[in-house]
């Protein structure tokens, strides 16, 4: 529950989850940001949500590559903000998900 969650850890997810908006928001191609939060659901302590602005029928190879960047963005926020020993496992999903694309 997020009474279980510590200052640090949400420190880590807030830079996590806005490394991957601001990567969708200055990315061509990216899929348009509809929400973000550190609220922890289910298994994760944050979320990013994308809707596309209308229904998708295939994915361009753009679409496909600003999607692996986005993946990436949560990660990359943690090594810019706490340093490459310091990244957390809250990044493998989305190795998952951009392994997946």
């Amino acid at each position: 529950s997020a009474a279980h969650i510590t200052e640090d850890n949400r420190r880590v997810t807030a830079f996590h989850e806005g490394g991957h908006a601001l990567i969708a928001c200055v990315t061509e191609g990216a899929l348009p940001v509809h929400k973000a939060t550190i609220v922890p659901r289910g298994g994760a302590l944050g979320m990013v949500m994308q809707l596309p602005e209308a229904d998708m029928t295939s994915w361009s190879r753009r679409q496909m590559i600003a999607e692996m960047d986005v993946c990436m963005g949560g990660r990359a926020a943690e090594e810019l903000v706490f340093g490459e020993l310091n990244i957390t496992s809250g990044a493998s999903s989305d190795l998952e998900r951009a392994t997946q694309i």
